[in-house]
């Protein structure tokens, strides 16, 4: 049996409805677009989506295109953030992400690289619930 190499993300996305007892503000997809938006149409999207940069990952050096383009769009990029590990919260400035995908924060004694981490950007919790 070929032990292979796996990753397990998941995501949430609100279609209809909101939670009011967010650490952010909340919305939904609905509210956004002043329409109904359905959970098969957000996964259709979100599906034709994700084979696409799965095909990508699949090329040769696939992961470098990927990580320039995620740099491009993602946020908070040299801003403070926080994250969580577990119950341990670090504050440190975002600096982006590595050539292994992990997470580059400056932390007060100096880069802390993070594999797996709840991250929060801009107004930060105090901790986790």
């Amino acid at each position: 049996m070929d032990a292979g190499v796996g990753c397990v993300a998941g995501i949430g996305v609100n279609c209809a409805s909101h939670p009011s007892d967010t650490l952010y503000p909340a919305s939904d997809l609905g509210a956004i677009a002043g329409r109904a938006i359905s959970p098969e149409t957000v996964l259709e999207a979100l599906a034709a989506e994700m084979a696409r940069w799965l095909a990508v990952w699949a090329q040769e050096g696939g992961f470098v295109l990927i990580r320039a383009e995620w740099l491009k769009r993602a946020a908070g990029v040299g801003e403070q953030i926080k994250v969580f590990r577990g119950e341990v919260a670090t504050d440190g400035v975002f600096r982006g992400i590595d050539a292994a995908g992990r997470l580059l924060l400056d932390g007060a004694a100096g880069e802390i690289v993070i594999e797996a981490a709840d991250v929060f950007l801009g107004a930060q919790p105090a901790r986790l619930s």
